[in-house]
């Protein structure tokens, strides 16, 4: 599945959560949230967020579910593990789509990202049942790199994420990624620059490819061109050569003269010395 198929397939996965809560006050309209949080291929949630009966949630007693939402719209699992007291408690699959929305996050913003990089932000050298646990040392054990690699597999096969594992290297190496969902005017406006330093180096290249195109045609058309006047001056010489052969009177006069001294010459053969027979005695 491409990323653009795995945008299309999240809003629709989406849908029936959207049309849930649309009808859904208090707890029901808490409730669409965690499922739709937990449900499998949902990784776009600002049109479930921007819904009036979902935003009555703000404050009251379900604020939690809101700011799981949020968290799962804009956040990353280090905001959840920083605070788990601040949202409901967590499935197991909420901690897996989690761990899926950060990457993509970590992937979204570097072409290149090193597996310690990804392994320190995934929090996959924690439990995820108590993810301030874990190794002190943080070190990257073959454990927390196959769990790593497995996160990013998962990824792959959902289309949210296109990239190559580099495994001598270390590195996770991006080539296009799912976008989430934009917070505010700020990343809004990070984002439109973002877009317009992509515009201006695609425009670059294309530019410069132009070049290279126009340059190689140019060549082209100049080989193209000798190359016809190398076949004219060889037919014409060819042609004269064809003439003179067929007319002898066509060449010089002295190689005429040559040829007619060599004509005339004689040429003296020497004759056999007939052996006398040796007769026995």
């Amino acid at each position: 599945m491409s990323v653009t198929s795995a945008s299309a397939t999240s809003a629709g996965r989406l849908e029936p959560f959207l049309l849930l809560a649309k009808s859904s006050k208090g707890a029901a309209a808490a409730q669409s949230i965690i499922d739709a949080t937990a449900a499998p291929g949902v990784y776009v949630f600002n049109e479930l967020l921007a819904l009036p009966s979902i935003q009555e949630l703000q404050s009251g007693p379900h604020e939690k579910a809101f700011a799981l939402l949020q968290l799962f719209a804009y956040g990353t699992i280090s905001d959840w593990a920083s605070s788990p007291d601040a949202f409901p408690k967590l499935r197991p699959s909420h901690i897996s789509k989690l761990r899926h929305l950060t990457l993509l996050t970590l992937a979204f913003n570097a072409r290149t990202v090193r597996y310690a990089d990804l392994m320190s932000a995934l929090l996959l050298d924690a439990s995820s049942e108590n993810p301030t646990g874990g190794s002190a040392d943080g070190s990257s054990s073959a454990a927390s790199t196959r769990a790593l690699e497995d996160c990013i597999i998962e990824a792959l096969y959902a289309g949210t994420l296109a990239a190559k594992l580099n495994q001598r290297q270390a590195r996770l190496e991006v080539e296009a990624v799912l976008g989430r969902d934009i917070k505010g005017t700020e990343e809004l406006a990070d984002l439109e620059r973002q877009l317009a330093q992509w515009s201006t180096i695609t425009n670059s290249l294309l530019a410069s490819l132009t070049n290279q195109m126009e340059h190689e045609q140019a060549r082209d058309a100049l080989r193209v061109s000798h190359k016809a006047h190398h076949r004219e001056d060889l037919a014409q010489s060819l042609s004269s050569i064809a003439d003179k052969l067929s007319n002898p009177n066509a060449f010089s006069p002295a190689l005429a003269n040559a040829a007619g001294h060599f004509g005339s010459m004689d040429i003296d053969v020497p004759r056999k010395t007939p052996h006398r027979k040796r007769t026995r005695g």
